[in-house]
């Protein structure tokens, strides 16, 4: 590893001073075993910068500095040590001084026999680390580039000690580095250094032949033979190994059985494969098949070894790498290879299951930087895998992760693949399951949302039209000229075909209309109108061609009318003129959305769609006063209430557009739904049939399920209700009367009512129960069992009530978690202050519920976050001067609201802040001419009660988190907390409350953008304070906790006005112990700047 020097480090070390003794430099050393990579990397850097410096202090005649020396003699004992994480940082530095200059290879093996004469009588393991730290240094020698430039006699015998694996311990790993190191060194030493000195160790080892070949042979003779041909020369290989050419085709058979046969480390960093798949890829297709087939596929895939297919995977891998053709890409994957990986995937008892897994992120992250064609084949063998099954979630996991990462072009193609596929123009598979037909067009509706195609809004409407066609129209007769016509279905749609298509259409749209511009795959609002149009476009077409014939419910007149009216007036605002584009385009977006539904159902579409056009006749007269909002604002709500997917989406979209010219009439239709009166609480209507997209609801963005267990969501204070209460609720929901005493009194008087004569005989004699029952004859038999009949009947009755009425609230919670959504959407556009205070009250209303019912926490959760968005909108303005005493109010209000609702407090610190933010013109910090009078004389007069009247019952704890979060904003009132923290009158809990407001106020920040009159005002108040409470003080009647909250707000005024000592305050003695012990063992609160 290399590293960059910059010209000053961060570890001062003076020139000229004496360094091995030095602290400074000694540490440098210890950083080196820092497990800390960056901590590492600086000294090195550190160590190199200082040694150059030693070096040039003194004449070149002089040689090494006594620094540079002992720096050599350390890193050699570094390299020979066993702790974990030395040995990394010892031989960075080492090969950073070697590449410097400072010393060369000579002078550090000197000092690494001086090393080793000191190991004599040492343990066993420690020679085992000279020997470990030896073939370590040796590695530096090679990085560095110096060990090729030594001597002969150097080079030789570091290259036996590598190849010599009886003289040092025998690790694979180990074994590995030397091996590596020695390929390594014959790259760049020279021809001549290499026959001299280098060959004659290998010759011998490297004439073995192919019967006693091993890996590493094989290796280190292709090395050999790549580096230096004149050595290693042709005649060699004749008399050794019987062949001109390692790599050759005729000699795969013996590269195979090297490969099957060594033992070993089974894995790619073994330095044969990089030589071997090099010269492979180099090669043509024709070899680069047979070398696939004979060493990867047949070879190490079909081996019974797990180590052999591990490596047979990740060849896999590292060939996708570098493969750029149609062939190759073929030859990989249509192959034993891959079966083998989705055969692993689908059974997790393999041993390589883990690994196969891990192996489906690295495949899709591969593929997305390979060329389109590579892209395409992969998907393509892949899909058409005997191995692979859709239903399995790996195995889709991987065929989407490779669709989502496809480039355009290949996106485009492939697409165009399933979609030949789903008619079947040129597939070869029988249809005797529909599993691959419904995969591929399920993966169609994926493809939209392709990154690479996020632009190309044609290609998006060329398959959404393809969707569309075969979901609610059936080809009877050919036609080229209109999309999709052209391919006549060679079989009929199965049911699950038919339910694939019709839910991947609305899907589909769906995707589109998810254009939030925070999300990569945005939609811009009107590209998505676009869309729309060119669909019902389509589908006028479909709708009046004879080749066609609908499959879907046949429209009336009226429909008919209607539909043709709604491309008339969507035609209509594409030629108007108006300045309210985005009301227009929002009309355009739900008339072509409610205009689709006429496909889907006939009936509930025509009212809506008759008082939309209503609205849209009204926008832009003068008679109207904005009314027409509110009408489609109240459209809006009543979609959220439908059964389908789609039509929420487009209300909440069509709602954003609306969002920025919002009228406060329209926004209380929303405010009511949410928190509506409590007699309309149950009027509210939904539908109970499955729609077109009801299998959407879990699966979609933006979509919150409330059916998951409300016992897996946190509360919004913490309040968790036990497990054991939820189940003894469900043991009750459910519970059918399965023993006697859950049978309540009124059900068993019914019963003894059904029985008629026959209780009251039992009752009178019990004993002769038998003789009883059968003096009954068949008819009253026959008429018991009616009563009894009856009786369960109504009480079955009563229990599918109560069912009922648990799902009606279950629905009104999704409706209510919908309207949230609309809300949220508003509050992200909108800027005026008067529409955004109105929300705050039923925002916490529903936080409240939440909290105080257990069925209704996710709702409360929900307004929390939204409550949150609310306190976070920026650039917020006032359209009035009466809104400002409106503010006050409802500041007023929330304070006092605070007392009861305890639960609520972060919540209505959050809102009061907001208020404040408004009233203060967004500015966070005070401004005598934009603060309000009116909202400073609430705060004041709410703080005048807490401390003035013993009764009050305002919870403080609200003004201490709007004073700890904004005390530029709440500055103003330092001088009235001061005046009641030295009352002596006032109960010393409250007094301290006081003094912990104050010292919130005494930060930097805020007291240095003061004007000076203020400063010195607030800093002449506050030493008159502390020299009143400390003249006053009684050292054997001290407050702890008042004296704390004292001390801290000495300690933030000292700091901000260092000239001013505490002795000159009249703090006693005693007291300044205190302060210092405070100093010593509270640094987060007393900072470590040390006053006099």
């Amino acid at each position: 590893m290399e590293v960059d020097e910059p010209s000053t480090t961060k570890t001062e070390i003076h020139a000229g001073q004496a360094l091995v003794n030095n602290k400074s430099f000694m540490d440098i050393f210890w950083q080196l075993a820092d497990p800390d990579s960056s901590i590492k990397v600086t000294a090195v850097i550190t160590l190199t910068n200082v040694l150059k410096q030693k070096q040039r202090e003194i004449p070149v005649e002089n040689g090494l500095s006594k620094e540079t020396e002992y720096a050599i003699s350390r890193l050699v004992k570094g390299l020979m040590s066993g702790r974990k994480h030395a040995r990394q940082g010892f031989l960075l530095a080492l090969n950073q001084v070697l590449k410097s200059e400072l010393v060369d290879v000579e002078q550090v093996l000197e000092a690494f026999k001086d090393y080793k004469k000191k190991l004599k009588g040492s343990t066993k393991q420690e020679h085992r680390n000279a020997t470990i730290g030896e073939m370590v240094m040796y590695l530096a020698f090679i990085r560095s580039d110096h060990l090729h430039k030594a001597e002969g006699s150097v080079l030789e015998m570091i290259t036996k000690r590598l190849l010599n694996p009886k003289e040092r311990p025998h690790t694979s790993s180990l074994n590995m580095m030397c091996l590596h190191a020695v390929i390594d060194l014959m790259k760049k030493v020279s021809s001549k250094k290499f026959s001299k000195h280098m060959w004659p160790l290998l010759e011998e080892t490297l004439s073995c032949g192919w019967q006693e070949c091993t890996r590493d042979e094989l290796a280190l003779l292709m090395a050999c033979q790549k580096h230096h041909p004149k050595t290693v020369t042709s005649s060699f290989l004749s008399t050794h190994w019987q062949i001109k050419e390692i790599c050759s085709e005729n000699n795969l058979k013996n590269i195979v059985k090297v490969v099957l046969t060594s033992l070993g480390d089974h894995t790619l960093s073994h330095p044969l494969w990089d030589e071997l798949l090099r010269s492979v890829i180099d090669r043509d297709n024709s070899y680069f098949e047979a070398f696939w087939k004979m060493v990867v596929s047949e070879g190490l895939v079909c081996s019974a070894s797990a180590e052999n297919q591990c490596t047979g995977l990740e060849i896999l891998i590292q060939c996708v790498r570098s493969c750029t053709t149609k062939e190759r890409t073929t030859v990989m994957f249509a192959d034993k290879v891959v079966e083998k990986w989705l055969h692993i995937l689908k059974h997790k008892s393999d041993y390589l299951h883990e690994y196969a897994v891990s192996l489906v992120s690295q495949v899709i992250e591969v593929v997305k930087e390979r060329p389109p064609v590579v892209q395409k084949t992969i998907v393509k063998v892949l899909f058409s895998s005997s191995e692979l099954v859709v239903s399995n979630k790996l195995h889709s996991k991987l065929m989407t992760g490779l669709l989502q990462c496809l480039s355009e072009k290949a996106t485009k193609e492939m697409a165009k693949f399933f979609m030949e596929l789903v008619v079947q123009k040129n597939s070869k598979s029988s249809r005797e399951g529909d599993t691959e037909t419904c995969w591929a067009i399920g993966q169609l509706r994926t493809m939209l949302t392709n990154v690479s195609t996020n632009d190309t809004h044609e290609w998006h409407v060329y398959i959404i039209k393809f969707l569309f066609l075969h979901s609610y129209f059936e080809i009877k007769e050919v036609n080229s000229k209109v999309d999709h016509c052209e391919v006549k279905p060679n079989q009929n749609w199965t049911e699950a075909e038919k339910k694939m298509l019709h839910d991947s259409f609305w899907k589909a749209l769906n995707c589109l209309a998810s254009f939030n511009a925070e999300k990569e795959r945005a939609k811009d609002p009107e590209i998505f109108a676009v869309i729309m149009h060119e669909i019902c476009q389509y589908a006028q077409v479909l709708s009046s061609a004879p080749y066609v014939s609908p499959t879907h419910e046949t429209w009336t007149k009226t429909v008919q009318d209607r539909w043709l009216h709604i491309l008339s007036t969507v035609k209509a605002t594409q030629n108007s003129k108006s300045s309210k584009v985005s009301h227009l385009l929002a009309f355009k977006v739900l008339f072509l959305s409610l205009g689709l539904q006429l496909f889907e159902d006939m009936k509930f579409p025509l009212p809506l769609l008759e008082d939309l056009q209503v609205c849209y006749e009204s926008v832009g007269s003068k008679d109207s006063d904005n009314d027409w909002l509110s009408v489609l604002v109240e459209i809006l709500v009543s979609l959220l209430s439908r059964d389908s997917y789609h039509l929420r989406i487009i209300s909440s979209k069509v709602f954003y557009m609306l969002a920025p010219n919002m009228s406060q009439k329209a926004l209380n239709i929303v405010i009511q739904a949410l928190v509506p009166d409590e007699e309309n609480e149950e009027q509210i209507d939904f539908e109970d049939s499955d729609n077109e997209d009801n299998s959407d609801e879990g699966s979609d963005e933006g979509e919150l399920d409330v059916n998951q267990s409300l016992n897996e969501v946190q509360g919004v204070n913490g309040a968790e209700e036990s497990s054991s209460e939820d189940s003894e609720q469900d043991d009750e929901d459910e519970a059918e009367g399965l023993e006697l005493s859950d049978v309540d009194e009124s059900f068993r008087m019914k019963i003894e009512t059904a029985l008629g004569d026959t209780v009251a005989k039992e009752q009178d004699d019990s004993s002769d129960k038998e003789e009883s029952d059968s003096e009954m004859d068949d008819d009253q038999m026959f008429g018991v069992d009616k009563a009894l009949a009856e009786v369960f009947k109504m009480k079955s009755q009563g229990q599918k009530g109560s069912e009922i009425r648990k799902e009606q609230k279950k629905q009104i919670l999704s409706f209510k978690l919908r309207c949230l959504d609309l809300i949220d959407n508003f509050i992200k556009v909108s800027s005026d202050a008067s529409l955004l205070m109105d929300l705050i009250e039923p925002l916490l209303r529903l936080v409240e519920t939440g909290v105080r019912d257990r069925e209704q926490k996710i709702l409360g959760e929900k307004a929390t976050g939204v409550l949150n968005h609310l306190v976070k909108t920026k650039k917020v303005s006032l359209t009035s001067e009466t809104e400002k005493s409106r503010i006050a109010l409802l500041l007023k209000s929330l304070i006092q609201l605070s007392v009861t609702a305890v639960p609520l407090l972060k919540q209505i610190s959050a809102a009061c802040y907001f208020l404040l933010k408004i009233i203060l013109g967004n500015e966070e910090e005070f401004n005598s001419e934009s603060s309000s009078h009116q909202v400073m004389e609430v705060l004041s007069e709410q703080l005048q009660d807490y401390f003035e009247k013993r009764d009050s019952r305002l919870n403080i704890l609200l003004f201490h988190n709007v004073f700890e979060r904004y005390p530029a904003i709440t500055w103003p009132l330092y001088e009235m907390l001061i005046n009641y923290a030295a009352d002596s009158k006032i109960r010393i809990f409250r007094r301290t409350q006081a003094v912990t407001l104050i010292s919130y106020l005494v930060k930097g920040n805020v007291v240095n953008k003061l004007i000076a009159k203020q400063k010195d005002a607030f800093k002449e108040a506050v030493v008159s304070f502390v020299k009143q409470y400390f003249n006053s003080l009684d050292v054997n009647e001290v407050k702890q906790k008042f004296l704390l909250e004292v001390l801290i707000v000495l300690h933030k005024f000292l700091t901000l006005f260092p000239q001013v000592s505490y002795r000159k305050l009249y703090v006693p003695q005693s007291i300044q112990h205190v302060y210092i012990f405070c100093f010593i063992h509270f640094p987060l609160t007393f900072s470590y700047k040390n006053h006099n």
